[in-house]
């Protein structure tokens, strides 16, 4: 039994494809491990290197700064855009007030807008019919975060 079970190791096992191709061909079409008579090994298998085709090798030079490079054109410096050129509309945030709230704020009107109105150049106006202060931006806000930022402020308060 053990001379059975060895010659059937030893045996190569004939595949699909060897049963289309002439055994002449060498097996051109298909994927996978060729093939051949004549040429055998324990496994039936014979695996050659494949060609490659011409590899070119790019030498990077990384001695070189961030600033000194190859390239024809340097990098663009654009200015930053400003609201108008964005084509940013008229935008208003209107925070409400607490009725508990309203004579501090009252008191101390001043004193709360005038960094709002200064720094942020936004418009600002209390509503006392709604109990809420309206912020809007101008064309002369230079930053379009500014009108959340100015709510978030007032809303603090």
């Amino acid at each position: 039994m053990d001379a059975l079970s060895r010659k059937a190791i030893d045996t190569p096992v004939p595949m699909d494809d060897d049963l289309d191709e002439p055994a002449d061909e060498g097996g051109k079409g298909g994927y996978g491990p060729i093939r051949r008579k004549g040429e055998a090994s324990e496994s039936g298998i014979i695996f050659q290197p494949a060609e490659v085709e011409d590899v070119v090798i790019e030498t990077v030079d990384e001695t070189k700064g961030e600033g000194e490079s190859d390239m024809p054109y340097s990098k663009p410096q654009f200015p930053a855009l400003t609201p108008k050129e964005q084509g940013v509309k008229k935008q208003m945030r209107r925070v409400p007030v607490p009725p508990h709230r309203m004579t501090p704020l009252k008191a101390s009107w001043v004193q709360l807008i005038d960094p709002i109105v200064e720094h942020m150049k936004l418009q600002v106006r209390m509503n006392t019919k709604r109990r809420a202060v309206e912020i809007r931006n101008s064309e002369h806000t230079p930053d379009i975060g500014y009108l959340q930022k100015a709510a978030d402020y007032m809303k603090a308060f």
